[in-house]
């Protein structure tokens, strides 16, 4: 595959620190096909770190099957950590979240606008798929099945002071504001959803890969831990998949088990 960084937004962290956002794309080299499908990649790292480049190989290996892939960068909690400050709380990893989804929407948007404009990756933008690891798949859920009217208000005041269910992500050299950010279906891979009633039967189809084991992000319904400290209720795949099972949504659960966190079986899963 072929690799193309370009900048997709810009933001201020939780810690009130500017950060540019980038993403590297890869397409299918030699490809001639007009339209392609796409493809996102969130990083794990507990929100409190991670790399987009540690996403490079899936992003490679979905570029051979012929999708355009991207390994995005999205803000982190970058406020001191003990002993230099205090343990962060369930809300603060939530304004975390927030702003994590804020950026996946304005990754998804440059493509939209590309695809309206220059053209240059040809991708079709009725199939965008987003996906991730740890936490860059709980921001890649949050994107998809988040919808308006559904946060509650602890939730909501995060929404309202980082752009609404939108965002403020932007690169204001070349403003991807006013296209969409729908997503066409989700790739997990040991991710979860606050609230496992976001999944409702206009969401897109899922697929999940998670081992039934996982001490960081639970398997069912339980509490996210970031460096051993529990910090927020949160719904694993196998709680997801029978609510995405009970509404009719195409889906598929890839259970590993007695698997641990990032816990992969030997076969990849495929998109289809």
């Amino acid at each position: 595959p072929t690799m193309t960084t370009v900048k997709f937004g810009e933001n201020t962290t939780v810690a009130g620190n500017f950060k540019e956002l980038f993403m590297d794309i890869f397409e299918p080299a030699g490809d001639e096909a007009e339209e392609r499908p796409v493809l996102l990649f969130a990083f794990g790292g507990s929100f409190i770190g991670g790399d987009r480049s540690t996403t490079h190989d899936i992003c490679k290996a979905f570029a051979k099957k012929g999708f355009v892939t991207a390994a995005i960068d999205y803000r982190v909690y970058d406020k001191p950590f003990p002993p230099a400050g205090p343990i962060p709380d369930s809300l603060d990893m939530m304004e975390v979240v927030v702003q994590s989804v804020s950026d996946y929407k304005a990754a998804i948007r440059y493509f939209r606008k590309d695809a309206a404009t220059t053209n240059m990756f040809r991708i079709d933008s009725d199939f965008i798929f987003t996906g991730g690891y740890s936490a860059g798949s709980i921001s890649s859920l949050h994107t998809a099945f988040l919808d308006e009217g559904e946060a509650p208000d602890y939730l909501q005041v995060f929404l309202e002071e980082n752009g609404g269910l939108e965002g403020n992500t932007d690169d204001p050299d070349d403003s991807n504001m006013g296209y969409s950010s729908e997503v066409q279906g989700v790739v997990n891979h040991f991710g979860a959803l606050h609230r496992k009633e976001w999944i409702d039967a206009n969401d897109p189809p899922m697929i999940s890969i998670h081992g039934d084991a996982d001490p960081i992000v639970p398997y069912g319904y339980g509490n996210a831990v970031v460096v051993i400290i529990p910090i927020v209720t949160i719904n694993g795949s196998g709680v997801l998949h029978p609510q995405a099972e009970s509404l009719g949504l195409i889906n598929e659960l890839i259970t590993v088990p007695g698997g641990g966190h990032a816990a992969h079986p030997l076969h990849a899963a495929v998109v289809h």
